[in-house]
C-alpha cells in the first residue's frame, strides 16, 4: 500500500502539473514530508487521506489505484458526449457535459469537449453580420461586439486549461488553432501572441523541406507511386 499510495501521489501531482511545495502548502506538511512519500519512505497519516484525495479531484479509493470502474464511468460518459455532439445540438451538449464534470472535474477531454460545444453555442447566439464588419470594401471582425460573448469567453479559457494537461498531439494542435481563432474574433491580441509565444518553435516542416529541391521531391514520388 505505501509503495502505491506514494507512487500515485507523484503520479497525480505531475497530471495536475503542480510541484511537491503546491501539494505540501495545501495540506500543511513540508515540502521534505511530500518527497518522502513519493520516494517511498514514508506516507501520510490516515486523517490526511480525504484532503489529499479532495485536492487531486479524485475518491480515496482512486488515490489508492482503484479506478477501473471510474476510467470505465469516464469513458462511458465521453462516448454519451460524443452521440450528443452528433446531434448538432449544443446547448444540450453543454448541460450533459457540465453534469459529469461536476463528477470529473480535472478530465481534459470533457473540458475540451465542453468548450467545442461553447464555440459552436456562441456562434449561434451571435449576429452573423456583426460578427464581422465590412467597411471601405474589407473586412474585421468586430472585436468589440466579439469580446461580449460569454460562451467564447469560457471556451477561450478551458482551452487554456487543456493546454496545461499532458494531451495528444492532435489535441494540442486543435486546442491551439481554436484558441488563435478565439482571440482573433475577440480582438485580444494579447492572449493570441502569449498563446503562440508559449509553444515550441518550428524550425521545420514538411512544406519547407519540399520546397527545397521541390524538382528532385516531385521525381521521387513520382518513382514511389509507380511502384505503389
Amino acid at each position: 500500500m505505501q509503495i502505491h499510495l506514494g507512487e500515485k501521489i507523484r503520479e497525480l501531482r505531475k497530471r495536475d502539473k503542480r510541484k511537491q511545495e503546491d501539494l505540501a502548502a495545501a495540506l500543511g506538511v513540508t515540502s521534505q514530508a511530500v518527497s518522502r512519500w513519493e520516494a517511498n519512505g514514508g506516507y501520510p497519516d490516515i486523517a490526511m487521506l480525504p484532503a489529499i484525495a479532495n485536492y487531486f479531484h479524485i475518491t480515496i479509493d482512486e488515490l489508492f489505484g482503484y479506478n477501473s470502474d471510474r476510467q470505465t464511468k469516464l469513458q462511458s460518459y465521453i462516448e454519451q458526449a460524443d452521440q450528443i455532439s452528433r446531434q448538432k445540438d449544443p446547448a444540450a451538449l453543454i448541460v450533459f457535459l457540465r453534469n459529469v464534470l461536476s463528477e470529473f472535474p480535472s478530465e481534459w477531454q470533457l473540458q475540451y469537449r465542453l468548450a467545442n460545444a461553447l464555440v459552436s453555442l456562441g456562434y449561434q447566439k451571435s449576429d452573423p453580420g456583426k460578427i464581422v464588419t465590412r467597411e471601405c470594401g474589407s473586412s474585421q471582425y468586430n472585436a468589440e461586439y466579439n469580446a461580449q460573448n460569454e460562451c467564447w469567453k469560457e471556451a477561450a479559457s478551458l482551452f487554456e486549461k487543456v493546454l496545461k494537461k499532458e494531451v495528444d498531439d492532435d489535441t494540442r494542435t486543435s486546442v491551439i488553432f481554436s484558441l488563435m481563432l478565439l482571440y482573433a474574433w475577440m480582438g485580444s491580441q494579447e492572449n493570441a501572441e502569449r498563446t503562440a509565444l508559449s509553444q515550441s518553435p518550428a524550425r521545420v516542416s514538411r512544406e519547407v523541406l519540399l520546397a527545397i529541391h521541390p524538382a528532385k521531391t516531385r521525381k521521387n514520388t513520382a518513382a514511389r507511386q509507380s511502384f505503389a
